[in-house]
């Protein structure tokens, strides 16, 4: 911020998380919680001006129905079934057949390309459950509830807050992920899916912070993005 007022002295300059540009591209509430998941997951209550974190730890400590933990949980079972020692599933023949390799070779690719290779199995887990592969069902239905847990655990520790925004790949992408999620979230709770990505929600603080700010400006940014889309 500093290096930026120095070569842009005259502008307005705040350095926020990018989960101000998540709310703010779906409300203007004062108050909501705010979800994103997409390679790993985070959720935020936003009350006023003041964020608070939970669930920050990373994938490697989180187990919160994230892309990471999808996939990780996929190959975990293709590997149960392919030893013998798992329920028979189709994740198996789908996974190796995406990698275009025999799982005993996707395990050393796992390890050296990490998460987001992990994540990307996450379109054939899906292609698995819409088979209703019994394993693949499993899989999907256990992180959503892990991940609308939190959300509730967050609700209940600010019961003021009635607005859920999510935002991320598993929800705007995986449309089985999203309803399952939304059907165990508490009933108080409204969930909204963003319909413009989070840097239009950055564009709309950035008017505000300017001076600048109106529903018309909204509305043109937002009709000149989807148009432009």
């Amino acid at each position: 911020k500093e290096r930026l007022k120095k070569i842009f002295p005259q502008i307005a300059i705040e350095c926020k998380s990018d989960i101000t540009g998540v709310i703010a591209s779906a409300t203007e509430e004062e108050n909501c919680i705010a979800c994103i998941s997409g390679t790993g997951t985070v959720v935020y209550t936003k009350q006023h001006d003041n964020l608070t974190c939970y669930a920050w730890w990373g994938y490697l400590l989180n187990k919160l129905g994230s892309g990471f933990d999808m996939g990780r949980d996929a190959i975990h079972h293709a590997l149960r079934s392919k030893e013998g020692l798992g329920d028979k599933t189709v994740l198996t023949d789908l996974i190796e057949k995406s990698a275009n390799m025999p799982l005993e070779s996707l395990v050393e690719e796992v390890y050296k390309k990490g998460a987001p290779y992990i994540a990307s199995f996450v379109p054939t887990l899906i292609e698995a459950v819409r088979l209703n592969d019994k394993v693949a069902v499993q899989i999907l239905k256990d992180n959503a509830l892990a991940l609308a847990n939190i959300i509730n655990d967050v609700a209940k520790k600010t019961p003021s807050i009635g607005t859920v925004i999510a935002s991320g790949s598993m929800f705007t992408s995986v449309k089985e992920f999203r309803d399952l999620v939304k059907d165990n979230l508490s009933p108080d709770l409204n969930l909204i899916i963003p319909d413009v990505p989070q840097v239009l929600g950055a564009c709309y603080l950035s008017a505000k912070l300017s001076g600048k700010y109106s529903k018309t400006l909204k509305d043109n940014l937002k009709n000149n993005y989807l148009l432009v889309k």
